[in-house]
């Protein structure tokens, strides 16, 4: 079997291990997940092998990469399964009528308790070596912030709309990383509140905005 048909086999092998339903394979993902998140955590994201990976997950190398390509793609699911459990978490939010302000404090102090049990994993995956999750966050974070910026932005086009969601996610994922350095670092509540006061006006408090308007 060539080098390229191997690849190939592998995709299709992860790609239907992802969209499967089967608890098997979402426990062997799972704990993947959790034995890349320890190693990093003692060792550092370049001591991330897919062999010390797969070692501490109790699988071989081979079960590996039926799941994911690289540390890089473990790291990414890390990223893909937090904000999707955070997105879901807003929506509910936004359904019940809570503020804009609320709304945006609650999901950053999600986001910031996550980092500060995995605190050991962001310093190293943001501030030393996997440049690839900072965007794939800052997008994330763009994502979320989308619905808030048009709801409070009407007068903004697309381009504009996501420009501005960018803005902020620039901001907020900035002041995580500033949080992750700090010696002695505030609880996630209050970075939440902090960050939330440190946001535009016209996306924590828009009827601020509004009334200003008048």
């Amino acid at each position: 079997m060539s080098q390229t048909t191997e690849v190939r086999r592998r995709t299709r092998v992860r790609d239907a291990r992802a969209a499967t339903e089967d608890p098997r394979a979402a426990e062997t993902r799972a704990r993947l997940c959790a034995a890349f998140e320890r190693v990093v955590a003692r060792h550092g994201y370049g001591a991330a092998t897919v062999s010390r990976i797969a070692a501490e997950a109790g699988v071989s190398r081979s079960a590996f990469y039926d799941h994911f390509s690289s540390p890089l793609a473990v790291a990414l699911a890390m990223v893909e399964s937090l904000f999707e459990t955070n997105a879901v978490a807003t929506r509910q939010a936004r359904a019940t009528g809570l503020s804009s302000q609320e709304t945006s404090r609650r999901a950053l102090e999600r986001l910031a308790s996550h980092m500060a049990e995995n605190s050991a994993v962001y310093r190293d995956l943001l501030l030393q070596s996997a440049a690839p999750v900072a965007v794939t966050l800052l997008d994330k974070l763009a994502a979320e912030s989308l619905p808030g910026v048009r709801a409070t932005r009407p007068d903004l086009d697309a381009r504009g709309a996501s420009q501005a969601a960018h803005v902020i996610a620039g901001a907020v994922l900035s002041g995580m990383t500033w949080w992750l350095r700090e010696e002695d670092p505030s609880v996630p509540s209050a970075l939440a509140e902090e960050l939330v006061d440190l946001l535009p006006e016209w996306y924590t408090r828009p009827s601020a905005r509004q009334e200003a308007g008048k």
